[in-house]
């Protein structure tokens, strides 16, 4: 069982060598949690959060600790190598910025799932994001691992895919990029 939308823990799992984890934009404790997998399997780490409106819920499931700060501007302590970034925060550009502040502070990861909430770059009108990352990336020693995740959107006259992430592995990570179609029916989640 996992616990993450669309298997960003299990990605997690299969990829990092080191079992811990940095996860920006952790909202609720479990609904739809990218580590909350992780730290059943013993991964420790730390959440960062905005909005302290699940702290509560943080208090009473969770043994890994959240703080309510603004990761654009966090100061990391711990420069050691990591073993998952989980990027996740609203509007995507910020996202990118906080993905900046962590990489730019000297920590290392073995993966990371960055989201750029691309379909919403024409609905909302938001800076296409997707690319920017990639290119800061792979400046940065990553390369893409899963390429056009998606969920599927249901709506009143529209269905379909919504891509919103993409996948990343250091560069000193053997992995062979995949479409997520793939890696999803090879994890059984399609």
């Amino acid at each position: 069982m996992h616990y993450s939308q669309v298997g960003q823990d299990l990605f997690a799992l299969q990829t990092a060598k080191n079992k811990s984890y940095i996860e920006i934009g952790a909202a609720d404790p479990l609904k739809l949690s990218n580590t909350f997998l992780l730290e059943q399997q013993g991964w420790t780490g730390f959440s960062l959060e905005l909005d302290s409106k699940f702290k509560d819920d943080w208090k009473n499931c969770r043994n890994n600790v959240c703080y309510y700060e603004d990761a654009v501007t966090y100061k990391y302590k711990n420069k050691n190598r990591i073993g998952y970034l989980s990027c996740d925060i609203n509007p995507p550009e910020l996202t990118l910025e906080a993905l900046k502040n962590v990489l730019s502070q000297g920590v290392v990861f073995d993966c990371i799932t960055f989201e750029h909430d691309d379909y919403w770059r024409e609905e909302k009108g938001f800076a296409e994001t997707c690319n920017a990352a990639k290119k800061y990336l792979d400046s940065q020693g990553y390369k893409v691992a899963v390429d056009n995740v998606f969920a599927i959107r249901r709506r009143k006259t529209w269905t379909g895919e919504c891509h919103f992430e993409t996948w990343y592995v250091n560069k000193d990570i053997e992995y062979k990029t995949i479409e997520y179609r793939d890696w999803a029916n090879n994890a059984g989640l399609l």
